[in-house]
């Protein structure tokens, strides 16, 4: 058998004992009073950070109460440089437009009266005639393709040749129309299309034909913004 203590020695070591046990129950009570009062400065800490990271853009507080000493991070846009120069890149294959041998519409331009002399042309013999087409976009593809015929005349009276004026902005002999311009400037200037995408055939309407050159939407484009008719 294991020695007892005598009766004295083991009431001072149940006494100490209790009196340990009185102190740990001290310090716990301590320990999660900390705890709480930590947990209280964290919550004030993170309220005067909030605070502090107000400002006019993010709160209703003029913009005279933002701190002058406190620059604003600059918005900077996820896209980046491509390295690439613009118009079409070196070993792309060139597309041109040509004339189409069945246009949907063909308009005459006939001279009225005589450029020199100012008889009327009404019913002298066209003795010459240059096709202009204009492609222009149409919901249903293919693009509707319409030829303006300017016809030349000569005068019966005084011999003179005069040509038929083609509508304004028909200027050359295979062009793309003015819906064409506005569906490209609006893919690009106002929906931030790659010049690429916006030249697709899909979003052009003119899948016959191809898609636009990227030199031909880079064009429409600085005419749009430079504030220019087609």
């Amino acid at each position: 058998m294991p020695d007892v203590p005598p009766a004295g020695e083991l009431a001072a070591l149940r006494a100490r004992v209790a009196e340990l046990e009185e102190r740990l129950a001290a310090r716990d009570a301590q320990l999660e009073a900390a705890q709480a009062r930590l947990a209280e400065l964290a919550e004030q800490i993170e309220e005067l950070r909030r605070r502090l990271g107000r400002d006019s853009s993010t709160s209703s507080r003029p913009p005279s109460s933002d701190d002058p000493f406190t620059k604003k991070p600059r918005d900077r846009s996820l896209r980046r440089k491509s390295g690439r120069g613009p118009g079409k890149q070196p070993g792309v294959q060139s597309s041109t437009l040509r004339q189409s041998p069945d246009p949907d519409e063909r308009v005459e331009c006939w001279p009225v009266a005589c450029g020199a002399c100012g008889a009327d042309l009404s019913g002298a013999a066209a003795i010459g005639m240059q096709k202009r087409q204009v492609f222009e976009a149409a919901p249903p593809p293919p693009p509707m393709v319409t030829e303006y015929r300017v016809v030349t005349k000569s005068c019966p009276g005084c011999g003179a040749v005069t040509e038929g004026v083609a509508p304004e902005g028909v200027t050359s002999l295979v062009q793309y129309g003015p819906g064409v311009h506005a569906r490209a400037a609006l893919a690009v200037c106002a929906h931030y299309l790659p010049v690429a995408r916006a030249a697709a055939s899909q979003v052009l309407c003119l899948p016959l034909y191809g898609s636009l050159p990227l030199d031909a939407v880079d064009a429409i484009c600085d005419i749009i913004l430079s504030g220019a008719r087609p």
